[in-house]
């Protein structure tokens, strides 16, 4: 029994030690938690001081000299943006709207083919005409026009002497639609279709704006009386930034229905990879593509028309170079 005793003894003295170095392991776990959650919130409340703590005047001095700095650079490039597309406003009327814009929405004439407005309505003139007419004419001795198939060398090189950013200039990636090879063809046609789509929704929402408020909007009105002067600081400090401003959603939502759209309309074994390539960019790539469509789309307004653009802006500048102080 003395053998037995010694044994139960042990265990015991075992069960003790145990649950002591568990006791001492549970509060060491805890001082560990609650030092960690000291911590955490001591680093809350420094960031909480330090967000609400007072700027100090050299703090305030040089916020001020970037605030004025700044003021110095955006007001201005607000401005031209307006003049620029105030002068856009005033010329979106009329059938000829897209080309006094520089925006061309057909697809079948420059910059997306090597023809030009005429030669398209000369061929669907002709294709217009009776086989009747055509076999009399003939008859005549009259003969049809034919197009030279290598192109005008002189319309040509005034083609390539145009700018990057001249929107009538044809070449790549337009010019790959004429390829033989259907994958290189459904490539050129898809900047086709996107261009022309985004350029056409552009040219209706800009004529939308000039039927509906700038058809009668003449700025040499603005020196009449006070009111007129009135209406016409408001119009170019305030309602046409909003424009822009508006020109950024509407470019982003045309953008983004030309993704999909330019990869269904004209395409055969190129329809599923553009599939893919809108669907991977719109849903998991940020819609990058329109984001460089809107940085066009600025780009356009910064160049196109850029004398007028700045006669607007030196007028408008000089007119109310007071107010723009408030602005």
């Amino acid at each position: 029994m003395g053998l037995l005793d010694k044994m139960y003894e042990d265990g015991k003295y075992a069960v003790k030690e145990r649950n002591k170095q568990n006791e001492i392991d549970k509060k060491r776990v805890e001082n560990e938690k609650r030092q960690q959650e000291a911590k955490v919130e001591a680093e809350r409340k420094k960031k909480e001081e330090a967000a609400n703590k007072p700027m100090t005047r050299g703090e305030k001095i040089g916020y001020t000299i970037l605030l004025m700095v700044l003021t110095l650079f955006s007001v201005p490039l607000s401005l031209y943006f307006s003049a620029s597309l105030l002068n856009k406003l005033r010329k979106a009327n009329g059938a000829n709207a897209a080309k006094e814009l520089g925006l061309p929405d057909d697809p079948e004439i420059k910059p997306y083919t090597n023809k030009t407005q005429a030669q398209v309505e000369a061929k669907k003139a002709s294709d217009d005409k009776s086989f009747s007419t055509a076999i009399s004419d003939s008859q005549k001795g009259g003969r049809r026009k034919k197009y030279q198939r290598g192109g005008n060398m002189a319309m040509d090189a005034a083609n390539e002497a145009k700018g990057f950013t001249d929107s009538t200039k044809y070449g790549f990636p337009y010019s790959l639609a004429a390829n033989e090879n259907p994958i290189i063809a459904d490539f050129g046609q898809y900047f086709i279709t996107y261009f022309s789509f985004v350029r056409g929704i552009a040219v209706k929402c800009l004529g939308i704006l000039n039927d509906s408020f700038f058809k009668s909007f003449d700025p040499d009105k603005a020196n009449v009386s006070f009111s007129s002067k009135l209406i016409d600081w408001i119009v170019i400090a305030f309602v046409m930034p909003i424009l822009v401003s508006i020109t950024n959603i509407t470019t982003w939502l045309s953008g983004s229905v030309s993704l999909f759209w330019s990869a269904i309309n004209n395409q055969s074994i190129g329809m599923i990879p553009w599939l893919i390539f809108a669907g991977c960019t719109f849903f998991f790539g940020g819609n990058w593509p329109t984001n460089l469509l809107i940085g066009y789309k600025d780009l356009y307004l910064l160049s196109r028309g850029s004398s007028s653009t700045m006669n607007t802006f030196r007028e408008y500048f000089s007119r109310y170079k007071f107010w723009w102080t408030f602005v």
